[in-house]
């Protein structure tokens, strides 16, 4: 949103005047005057027993719409709940229209004061995050002020916010103090605190000072999250002995580990040239209930390094050990070898596929068929096309040497 549209929007609210057409929503008189005449109406009888307005928020699809429902909130007696001011806080803030967000809780206050109606914790946190997640955690950090100034006491769920938008902004004093702040008033920390701050960590490459925070939190339990950031951060640092040990060490907590912990391992031990590392992963994955779908990239990335003996090491004892790799393993693997520079030994891997009990799929064929094209080799790639026509069914369309192309290029960015 432009600082021109939200001071526009605010003035808006300001004003009572709906951003829309009279015709559809009608103008507003002076802001709280219809509120204050209504309300002062009212019998207390009838301020007790009028049910409380249900509101449509399903309606709001602009922040136009927004302004307009909290105009008409403000008409309806009696006055919806504090539940429901907020929700259109939280509309507007995920709308990222934080100004205006801003501008209606000021408005709010103003609405509250001659009834000693106060904005809850909900409303202050939803302002705080959307200044957080807009880069405005100076803001925040204000708006906390004020609002713990006005005798409110904030929860975790706040200072989780601002906890991530400082760790965004590398401010590690800040955050600091802040978490000091947090046991002076004796807001415990919660595991998605924890998680903000080992990212944090990781982000930097500050994976032992992550661990060793970890262990430091005697009263929160990790979850996955935590340790596949741990993993994942040891992994990039090649100290696969230390990501083994946080692997372990999930385990032995009772917890089962997540695809992205076995694709971490697998990758970085392939990386690491640690082949039986790398198959003994592989072959647990199954037993945990997981696919090994997701666990393929490893092998096509071994081989963009141009360790391709590896990765048929690999293959190989994969074979020995009685799993037969399956056709999208082959398919990742020729296309690394492709992207290599390899294409004279993707394209034998290619003609051994009938031999392994294997055929080729659309994707299979679409591989080799871009990585011929592109090296020259038209008239080896138009034979495939008609071969790949005839077995697969696929239309002339879709085998097109431009689609081809595509298809090649989409590939070898999802094997970078």
């Amino acid at each position: 949103m432009s600082r021109k549209t939200a001071v526009s929007a605010t003035l808006l609210i300001r004003r009572g005047i709906a951003a829309k057409p009279s015709h559809e929503f009608g103008t507003f008189p002076h802001p709280f005057s219809f509120f204050h005449s209504n309300l002062h109406n009212l019998g207390d009888k009838d301020r007790l027993n009028s049910p409380k307005p249900r509101i449509d928020f399903s309606n709001i699809n602009d922040v136009d719409d927004a302004i307009c429902l909290f105009w008409e909130m403000g008409r309806m007696r009696p006055r919806p709940s504090v539940f429901a001011y907020n929700k259109l806080l939280n509309v507007i803030v995920k709308m990222k229209h934080h100004s205006v967000a801003l501008s209606m809780f000021d408005e709010m206050h103003q609405i509250a004061a001659p009834f000693s109606w106060k904005p809850s914790v909900c409303a202050y946190s939803a302002i705080i995050d959307g200044f957080c997640k807009g880069g405005r955690v100076d803001d925040a950090l204000l708006l906390l002020s004020e609002m713990i100034a006005k005798g409110i006491s904030p929860d975790v769920v706040m200072y989780n916010s601002i906890v991530q938008g400082l760790c965004d902004d590398g401010r590690w004093k800040d955050v600091q103090d802040l978490l000091d702040e947090m046991v002076n008033r004796k807001i415990s920390l919660d595991v998605f605190t924890l998680n903000i701050l080992v990212a944090a960590y990781y982000r930097e490459r500050k994976v032992k000072e992550a661990e060793d925070f970890v262990a430091q939190q005697n009263n929160i339990c990790p979850n996955m999250v935590t340790y596949a950031t741990l993993i994942h951060g040891y992994c990039l640092l090649g100290t696969m002995n230390k990501a083994q040990q946080v692997f372990d060490c999930l385990v032995e907590k009772g917890l089962k580990p997540s695809i992205v912990c076995y694709n971490s391992l697998i990758n970085g031990y392939c990386k690491n040239g640690n082949v039986d590392g790398a198959w003994r992963l592989f072959l647990d994955v199954p037993r945990k209930g997981l696919e090994r779908t997701y666990l393929q990239y490893p092998i096509g990335k071994l081989v963009q390094e141009a360790a391709d003996i590896e990765a048929y090491s690999f293959l190989h004892t994969m074979e020995k050990k009685g799993f037969i790799p399956d056709i999208v393993t082959y398919t990742i693997l020729i296309g690394g070898l492709c992207k290599a520079g390899k294409l004279d030994v993707a394209r034998d891997l290619f003609n051994q596929l009938p031999s392994k009990g294997l055929q080729p799929d659309a994707r299979t064929y679409k591989t080799i068929i871009g990585a011929l094209y592109e090296k020259g080799y038209a008239e080896e790639a138009r034979y495939l096309r008609m071969e790949m026509k005839k077995k697969n069914g696929c239309k002339s369309k879709d085998v097109t040497s431009v689609k081809q192309n595509v298809l090649c290029k989409v590939m070898l960015v999802v094997l970078d």
